[in-house]
């Protein structure tokens, strides 16, 4: 069976499906296009949706980009910042939103008055991740001076500073239960620290550059990391070994994003490509192709969509949000 099982062109853009699953029987329902746009910026450096699905906030620029879903229209747009916007994080019920940037701060906006809250300051250098807990009780952000400053939402003030990483932090994600938050960095390893203490758990060593992106399936049972070496690894985290290596792209991976039903985990290339994964058995689903580097990857609350923001890296495209309507994970499971 010929691979190539599905083509679809928009006013912007060509994207072709492949299939990787050789072994399925009959028609399988694909990954398809729901929309793409692009404007004001030309690269899409973090992007992400708002905890109801209904928007979706996008650094790429010294501003944060707020967009409707469904129509694509721009609602707002967040200015009080002069510098490259790199990280963006929703708190639990979408009334903040967190950015980093290399103005070496955490900015807080309100996202219904669409009004700068608060200016978090103690790094030395530039913001390059921030995340929410689940709890809204913790925001974690991660620099290029080698430390990450947990923060205490309710005051803003700094809890913990993290030091342990060699080279700069790239990637942090707290584990779903709050209990733990990891952190990926151009040192080539993953910690996990405890969140109470700010004491250090374990130190994750396999990959061969640095890691740029981490995920952590909902039951808090796998971490992901991706890394510059190509490849991807799930993580047990009880035991912090090793327990699968998601082999497949040809270039760095730039970004993680976890199903949220834990099924599966989507990973994003400068080979600008995205592949879903499965995560029980770490077999690809499918390769979705793009013509431009991928930068951010987030699936929506329900899973039914998957958000692609791509770089500048390519000129030759004229879009670089695309949203992809996404199968159902239990009906692939199906049909294997």
């Amino acid at each position: 069976m010929d691979d190539e099982v599905g083509q679809l062109s928009s006013s912007q853009g060509h994207v072709i499906i492949k299939k990787l699953l050789q072994s399925h029987q009959g028609e399988l329902e694909k990954p398809c296009i729901k929309r793409t746009f692009n404007e004001n910026y030309r690269s899409a450096i973090s992007a992400v949706y708002s905890p109801d699905g209904l928007q979706v906030a996008v650094g790429g620029t010294s501003k944060v980009f707020l967009y409707n879903v469904e129509s694509g229209e721009l609602l707002h747009t967040f200015k009080d910042q002069d510098r490259l916007v790199y990280s963006l994080a929703y708190n639990t019920n979408g009334s903040r939103l967190a950015s980093g940037s290399m103005e070496n701060m955490v900015a807080i906006w309100d996202t219904k008055k669409h009004t700068l809250v608060d200016k978090l300051t103690g790094h030395d250098q530039f913001v390059l991740s921030v995340d929410y807990s689940s709890d809204d009780l913790w925001l974690a952000s991660g620099s290029y001076d080698k430390t990450i400053i947990l923060w205490d939402t309710a005051s803003g003030k700094r809890v913990h500073r993290l030091v342990g990483h060699d080279e700069r932090v790239l990637s942090l994600a707290f584990r779903p239960d709050n209990k733990q938050l990891a952190s990926g960095s151009a040192d080539n390893t993953v910690i996990l620290w405890d969140v109470a203490t700010g004491k250090l758990v374990s130190r994750l060593t396999g990959h061969n550059d640095l890691i740029f992106s981490l995920a952590y399936t909902p039951d808090s049972s796998r971490l992901a990391s991706g890394s510059y070496d190509k490849t991807a690894i799930l993580w047990d985290v009880v035991s912090s070994k090793r327990f699968q290596t998601l082999t497949g792209h040809n270039r760095a991976l730039s970004s993680l994003a976890c199903h949220p039903n834990g099924s599966q985990i989507a990973s994003g290339s400068y080979d600008n490509t995205v592949i879903l994964w499965d995560v029980a058995t770490g077999d690809p689903l499918y390769k979705l192709e793009h013509e431009r580097a991928i930068s951010s990857l987030d699936y929506n609350p329900d899973g039914s969509e998957l958000l692609v923001g791509t770089s500048l890296m390519s000129k030759s495209s004229q879009h670089n949000i695309t949203i992809w309507s996404i199968p159902n994970p239990a009906k692939i499971a199906q049909k294997k």
